[in-house]
């Protein structure tokens, strides 16, 4: 596979792309933690927002179920920052897992129907967020934590609330008319792979922004959402 001029493995190519964005979400979370404690110190148990939806959720269109991990990982490092109890990194933990029920309206719809159109890109994000939120007050509920109330900070402006919901929103919408960027990764690679021979085919020179050799072709063709095993 030759990206940009380099020529990297399909492998190489995964797992850059995986750690790209797990920096970017680990940079963002301590940003926000960040600026709560230091400079808007009175707002942090009213308002906050997080970019863990906008970026799990955009992992799990690229690459599938690893996304997930993503989720976990970030509710997880959040109670630890935040000095929470063992019910809460469990609630949290799981509640962010549930994140991964979007998998299934990717099988019922496709991601390029998803990618495609604003309003399936918006249903998805709207069933992420559901599904982390209610995950993580019905976990607190069974932890002996009042349902109503953290039914109604969750979706109110809690960690992952309405704020949260709305930068996940911008985020995707903005990334989804970047070429590549919204896609999951198989079909984007294979259609770029398409592209350049058909304008080789047609005698159009200029940059290849992507080229795929036989090998990786191969990969492509037998893997399917998620992790390479």
């Amino acid at each position: 596979m030759r990206k940009n001029g380099k020529l990297i493995s399909f492998r190489q190519y995964k797992y850059t792309d995986l750690f790209f964005f797990a920096l970017v979400l680990g940079l963002s979370e301590l940003l926000v933690f960040c600026s709560f404690k230091f400079w808007f110190k009175t707002t942090i148990d009213k308002y906050y927002v997080n970019f863990m939806l906008a970026i799990a959720l955009t992992v799990i269109m690229r690459w599938g179920w690893v996304g997930g991990i993503y989720a976990v990982a970030d509710g997880v490092v959040l109670c630890a920052m935040q000095g929470g109890s063992w019910q809460s990194y469990l609630s949290y933990a799981i509640g962010c897992a549930c994140i991964l029920s979007v998998l299934l309206l990717t099988k019922f719809l496709g991601k390029e129907k998803i990618r495609g159109k604003w309003y399936f890109s918006l249903i998805y994000i709207l069933v992420g967020w559901v599904s982390v939120n209610f995950g993580i007050t019905c976990m607190g509920a069974i932890l002996g934590a009042n349902f109503l109330a953290s039914l109604a900070t969750s979706f109110g402006f809690g960690v992952y609330g309405g704020l949260s919901f709305a930068l996940a929103v911008a985020v995707i919408m903005i990334l989804r008319k970047m070429n590549g960027m919204f896609e999951d990764q198989k079909h984007y690679l294979l259609r770029m792979d398409a592209e350049r021979k058909e304008l080789a085919r047609r005698d159009e020179y200029g940059d290849e922004p992507l080229e795929i050799d036989k090998e990786s072709l191969s990969i492509l063709k037998r893997w399917d959402d998620g992790l390479d095993n």
